[in-house]
Formats: C-alpha cells, sequence, structure tokens
C-alpha cells in the first residue's frame, strides 16, 4: 500500500512539474519566421526562411547572426537595439500561451507606428 501511495504522489509531482506555465524572458536566440502585414484590403503573413538572428544576453549586449555585437534596452513593451551603428526600435509582444514566440512590430525612434496598416515581425526562440 505505501509503494501505491508513494507511486501517485511521485506521478502527481512529475505531472505538475510538466504542467506549469513556461515564463517570457528575451534572454536568448530569436530568430524571425515570419513578416505580417496589410495592404489596407487584405491582412498577409509570409514565410521567412534564414531570417535575421538577434541574440540577448546579460549585460543588455545583443548579436546578430552576422556576429556583430551591440546593446539593447527592454523597459515595458519598447525594445531600442543599437547594432552595427544602426539603432532598430520595436513594440514587442508575446504570445502569452507560447512565450517563445515574440512579435516586433517596427516603430519610430519615439516609438511611433511606421506601419498605417499594420506590420509586425514574428520571432522565434531557438
Amino acid at each position: 500500500m505505501k509503494k501505491i501511495i508513494t507511486c501517485l504522489f511521485l506521478t502527481l509531482v512529475l505531472n505538475s512539474c510538466k504542467s506549469q506555465k513556461k515564463e517570457f524572458t528575451i534572454l536568448g536566440k530569436w530568430q524571425a519566421v515570419e513578416y505580417s502585414g496589410s495592404d489596407g484590403a487584405k491582412v498577409f503573413t509570409n514565410k521567412i526562411s534564414n531570417g535575421e538572428i538577434f541574440i540577448f544576453e546579460m549585460k543588455n549586449v545583443v548579436k546578430d547572426k552576422l556576429g556583430n555585437t551591440g546593446t539593447y534596452t527592454f523597459q515595458n513593451n519598447k525594445l531600442h537595439i543599437e547594432l552595427a551603428e544602426q539603432d532598430k526600435y520595436y513594440t514587442l509582444s508575446y504570445d502569452e500561451i507560447n512565450p517563445e514566440r515574440i512579435f516586433l512590430d517596427p516603430v519610430t525612434s519615439d516609438y511611433q507606428i511606421i506601419c498605417d496598416e499594420g506590420c509586425s515581425f514574428t520571432f522565434e526562440k531557438q
């Protein structure tokens, strides 16, 4: 009887560990996999093969797939990337069900929308 209770307890513990919700973190390697937008009449999504890569590290260091190193700031939903003498600004959102999928919307340096009809790059954690 003791063995059965122990087995049941272990099964419950292991299953609860598996079902824990993943928390979002920007740290890691992210690759662009899709581009979505609208031409005013219809919404479209295009797959991206061999898309842009950002590797976000501790101490606000960012690298791209060419090996360029720069810095980033991420606060609230605002992301600023300084890489190879080029500044990139985005608003960032993520999929709450799958936080290893983020959506970067390009914006101006004061975080104003660039695409009137909306546009977004989808990145997946690698």
